[in-house]
């Protein structure tokens, strides 16, 4: 065990990086590196990543009934993304018809009026109402650089959306103010292209380091030289690369006081995480292993 959790900090890693040189080098987006090596046997670990997959639309909930031996249920096989109106078919999310996405192109930019004046020192100005001509002339405006037509053709664009929005959502949980977080127009024939998927993960993985890093900082002393509550740690690095992995495989969950926290049970690690005070960030075993974790998620 102390093996196979020494390992997983660097193994995380080699991943990342040749994840990001599929998409954004090889332009192979639609592929990612994985471990060969036996799965988590937690069945809790095993049903939050299952439910992770399913709300990001990776994985359909047939696929994932599949590889937990159950049989398929009708309606299951179409991949879902989880948003504010709950789970929507993927292809409905991120590669609408080419016709639809052309009229959200055009509504943006439909700023106009019969009574503006036409070309000369008054152009793109209103008239009154018995003034003007007439034409409609359109006024130019700056357009968001994230508004963009999407390419119903593009078999990678739901697993590049699929990426980003889930990326989007744990940075946005940990790092609110980040600048990577600017506000996406609303049109429903934007994907993401590589470039928007690999500075999304970039600004989360940067992210996750210094929050890390913080709660190593802080709890190394208490939780590792005095609790001995991790026994395979031997340095404030290692222990910043427990919680980068615990902050990179499992999902965030918002508790009291404004923090998120990062449970893997597997080796009955957590992580809490201040966005509005990273020095409180903190990293130890809990002794009741999931009634205290169940406390957090009750607000106690």
């Amino acid at each position: 065990m102390a093996l196979s959790e020494g390992l997983a900090p660097l193994q995380n890693w080699v991943k990342t990086l040749v994840d990001r040189v599929l998409a954004e080098e090889l332009g192979a987006a639609d592929l990612e590196f994985a471990w060969d090596q036996d799965k988590d046997a937690d069945p809790a670990q095993t049903a939050t990543i299952a439910a992770d997959y399913v709300k990001a639309g990776i994985k359909s909930i047939n696929e994932v009934r599949a590889e937990l031996g159950l049989p398929p249920v009708a309606g299951g096989e179409q991949p879902k993304i989880q948003t504010a109106q709950g789970l929507v078919p993927l292809t409905q999310s991120a590669a609408p018809s080419a016709a639809s996405a052309k009229a959200a192109k055009a509504d943006t930019l439909r700023r106009y009026n019969d009574n503006h004046y036409g070309p000369g020192p008054q152009g793109g100005q209103f008239a009154p109402a018995d003034e003007g001509n007439g034409s409609g002339m359109q006024v130019a405006q700056e357009e968001d650089p994230k508004e963009e037509e999407g390419d119903p053709s593009d078999p990678a664009g739901p697993v590049r959306a699929a990426l980003y929005h889930a990326a989007r959502s744990k940075l946005n949980a940990i790092d609110p103010e980040n600048p990577e977080l600017s506000p996406i127009v609303a049109n429903p024939g934007w994907t993401p292209s590589n470039d928007d998927v690999g500075n999304m993960q970039g600004a989360l993985d940067r992210a996750i380091e210094n929050h890390a890093e913080a709660a190593a900082s802080y709890a190394y002393d208490k939780h590792v030289d005095t609790q001995k509550e991790f026994p395979e740690v031997g340095s404030q690095v290692q222990l910043q690369l427990l919680a980068q992995d615990v902050m990179q495989n499992t999902h965030a969950e918002p508790i009291a006081r404004g923090r998120v926290m990062f449970y893997q049970s597997k080796t009955n690690t957590l992580v809490i995480v201040n966005p509005d005070h990273p020095e409180e960030d903190n990293i130890f075993r809990p002794t009741r292993r999931g009634a205290y974790v169940d406390d957090l998620r009750r607000g106690e």
